[in-house]
């Protein structure tokens, strides 16, 4: 069985499967900023209203109080509202929050959030202060860091896991900080 061009059982289906589209959307919420998942969200929402629109024009207006002309102006401004704003809202909100995420080069492991094994809790240790490249991992998240970011500095080991790789003492306990390190980057890629 074919649904026919135009017919009231396509429109049905349409205003049916947009609906699911919409809702699977919102479930999930799939995209990796929440700027994006909205955009993707008006747009289904833009989609929903047209074909339901088109739904209502294929019957007779003429003892309605709303006309086409009503319906073709809601069209024409729930487009401009869900798709041209909310993208130039959503470009303006991550240009703004990748300004405003770029403040902080570096930042510290707090004390209570580092490892065991990654530094002694004696002053000798000198590994004492890790430092996290935080600049990098913010333009990871957002999107904005080159390839060369995200070999060099992001999947490779900080300085202070690797000062005892090829010593004899500790050379365990540092393999085992690193294989973390290398698991801890494998999942949040």
């Amino acid at each position: 069985m074919t649904v026919g061009r135009g017919s009231v059982l396509q429109t049905v289906i349409g205003t049916f499967l947009s609906f699911l589209f919409f809702a699977f959307h919102v479930k999930m919420w799939p995209m990796k900023t929440n700027e994006d998942n909205i955009l993707k969200a008006t747009c289904e929402i833009h989609v929903f209203w047209t074909i339901t629109t088109a739904f209502v024009m294929k019957s007779d207006l003429t003892h309605e109080k709303l006309r086409s002309d009503f319906y073709d102006d809601a069209l024409l401004y729930s487009f401009l509202v869900c798709v041209p704003l909310t993208f130039f809202l959503t470009i303006w909100s991550k240009l703004r929050r990748a300004n405003l995420a770029m403040l902080d080069d570096i930042v510290q492991i707090p004390h209570d959030k580092r490892r065991r094994g990654n530094s002694s809790s004696s002053g000798g240790g000198g590994g004492a202060n890790p430092l996290l490249p935080q600049k990098e991992f913010r333009k990871y998240t957002l999107g904005l860091a080159s390839m060369d970011d995200r070999c060099e500095k992001l999947l490779s080991p900080p300085s202070f896991l690797m000062k005892n790789k090829h010593s004899k003492t500790g050379s365990g306990q540092t393999q085992g900080t690193l294989k973390n390190w290398y698991r801890c980057i494998a999942a949040e890629s």
